[in-house]
């Protein structure tokens, strides 16, 4: 008996421990994942301007070309934007122009001026000399120096002129910068109050109709690239061992039953964030815990479909499953 006991508890223990290096190397050999789901490129469709919409050129789940018109805003209040602008850009050239005048003018007036500081000064000169020798009178002289003194002060106010209209150039320049950049802001609103397909795709969730108001940076619609579509697994760490980019799948889509489509993993996932109480948009995060079982932590892997039917259904969002053998 305590033989027979012996073999039994060998046959048990044996089969444990074959159960358990099954079970734990069961991911090198076979992945089942049911943590699996569609996705694709999904782009916000956000307009950079506000204002009314005038114009919704396109339809729900409607399929669009890269460049097709989708919405337009009102044009009337960009235009105007635009044309006062314009309006600006010339006053400020207008406005730098006229400095451009004013500063020749004060430059030929120093040039007078200087003129007449030579002459004057000659004169004023000529007249001491003059006056030494009797053949004019001291009031003639200090007329001489009255009208050179009269002429220097003049000539000192126009440097003053001419160095406070060259002051006003660098104000005038940045004015005019000022103004063609508020145009080129004024007409990049005016194309951006039009928004148009980024790329093949389909429109998604389309709430917004004519005569509502769309919002700077407020998204009005979903839009999904054509061809992007793909899925993402959630594989346990453990399995993660026998997973590289080109490996071989299968997988089951909850819209098509009774049917397995082959894939490629596209990559794997190089982090997971293991805080779920403050999100980091740098890394996804994965629950693991279920029902108070803590679970291994999941990578998400992207798996690319392979020859999929173009004619065949594939929403963003439905359950999948993985195999990998």
């Amino acid at each position: 008996m305590p033989q027979l006991l012996k073999n039994k508890f060998f046959i048990l223990a044996s089969l444990l421990l074959l159960f358990i290096m099954g079970y734990y190397s069961s991911g090198y050999f076979f992945i089942y994942n049911n943590d699996a789901y569609v996705s694709a490129d999904v782009i916000k469709i956000t307009p950079s301007v506000s204002g009314p919409i005038n114009e919704v050129n396109v339809k729900d789940n409607q399929s669009v070309k890269r460049g097709d018109l989708l919405i337009s805003l009102d044009q009337e209040p960009f235009n105007i934007a635009v044309d006062n602008a314009l309006a600006l850009v010339s006053q400020a050239i207008a406005q730098q122009s006229l400095l451009s005048t004013q500063l020749k003018e004060a430059k030929a007036s120093i040039e007078i001026s200087q003129a007449q500081v030579n002459f004057a000064k000659l004169e004023y000169e000529r007249y001491k000399i003059l006056q030494k020798k009797n053949s004019v009178s001291e009031n003639d002289l200090d007329a001489k120096k009255e009208q050179y003194n009269i002429a220097t002060a003049t000539l000192e106010k126009s440097q003053l002129t001419y160095q406070d209209l060259q002051k006003r150039a660098p104000l005038d320049q940045a004015l005019v910068l000022q103004q063609k950049a508020a145009l080129r802001q004024a007409n990049y609103n005016l194309k951006m109050s039009k928004l148009y397909a980024p790329s093949d795709g389909y429109i998604n969730n389309l709430k917004v109709y004519s005569g509502d108001y769309a919002n700077q940076a407020t998204p009005l619609f979903g839009f999904i690239s054509q061809d992007s579509e793909h899925i993402i697994a959630n594989i346990k760490e453990s399995n993660l061992v026998s997973l590289t980019k080109g490996t071989s799948v299968w997988v089951y889509l909850s819209n098509h039953p009774w049917k397995l489509y082959r894939g490629k993993v596209d990559s794997l996932g190089r982090g997971v964030s293991r805080n779920s109480t403050q999100p980091d948009p740098s890394l996804p995060y994965v629950e693991p815990i279920t029902n108070w079982i803590r679970y291994e932590y999941r990578i998400p892997v992207r798996i690319k479909l392979i020859n999929f039917p173009k004619d065949k259904a594939l929403p963003v969002g439905i359950d999948a499953k993985v195999i990998v053998f």
